[in-house]
């Protein structure tokens, strides 16, 4: 029956019986390595039974010693730790070892002009502190300097001020109340803040031109005892 196998990298397997010998393989070796640079694989069919295996005769061999290069490095330091040991007055005390403290490696928080840089790695990021907002020139990636954040809505402006609500809000420019944005009527165009004039109809005396199918902001009707 088959007591033990020699298997090659080629794939070949050869099966042994009870008169098998141990011997060197000089064509598939450590020295003359078979196909892919392995050598032949030989054991028996069971591992557990150790009187089917075969034990190579033993080799002695001077083994050289080595020592260690000496060597600058700083030695080693071991962080202390905090032992508190049972006592009679409180036998349940356990064995604690102080955990490390850990050094945080996020974000820096910057104050007003200072150099602030969101988008870098979080060790070398710069945030605004809370109030503040990092005003660059909007290229990604580019520093700014801390300022004091702004309203992001339109902006309220007094009579005879420059007027525009056809930006974005925070471009725009309104009218304060009681006060109109009046313009050429081109979309989109300035105009500046006046008093607001009643949308009605105007009304015209006598010998003034009338015209009452006009919208009411433009329209005109004669006054009280006239007709048009």
């Amino acid at each position: 029956p088959c007591q033990h196998f020699a298997f090659y990298p080629d794939g070949k397997c050869f099966l042994g019986g009870y008169n098998t010998v141990l011997e060197d393989d000089h064509t598939c070796n450590a020295t003359n390595p078979c196909e892919h640079g392995f050598e032949v694989i030989s054991g028996p069919p069971d591992c557990a039974n150790k009187s089917n295996w075969v034990f190579p005769p033993a080799v002695s061999k001077d083994v050289p010693v080595i020592v260690a290069a000496p060597t600058t490095a700083a030695p080693t330091t071991v962080a202390a730790t905090t032992i508190t040991t049972p006592t009679a007055e409180d036998p349940t005390a356990a064995l604690t070892t102080e955990a490390p403290s850990v050094v945080q490696s996020g974000p820096k928080k910057v104050g007003k002009g200072e150099t602030c840089n969101g988008s870098l790695p979080p060790q070398f990021a710069t945030l605004c502190e809370d109030g503040l907002t990092c005003s660059n020139s909007g290229m990604p990636g580019a520093s700014g300097v801390c300022t004091e954040e702004q309203a992001s809505g339109p902006k309220k402006v007094g009579k005879g001020e420059k007027c525009n609500g056809s930006l974005p809000p925070q471009f725009a420019t309104l009218c304060e109340d009681g006060l109109t944005c009046s313009n050429s009527g081109m979309p989109g165009a300035s105009g500046v803040c006046t008093e607001e004039q009643a949308s009605g109809p105007k009304r015209v005396g006598k010998g003034e031109t009338c015209n009452g199918s006009l919208p009411p902001q433009f329209a005109t009707l004669c006054e009280d005892g006239l007709t048009c």
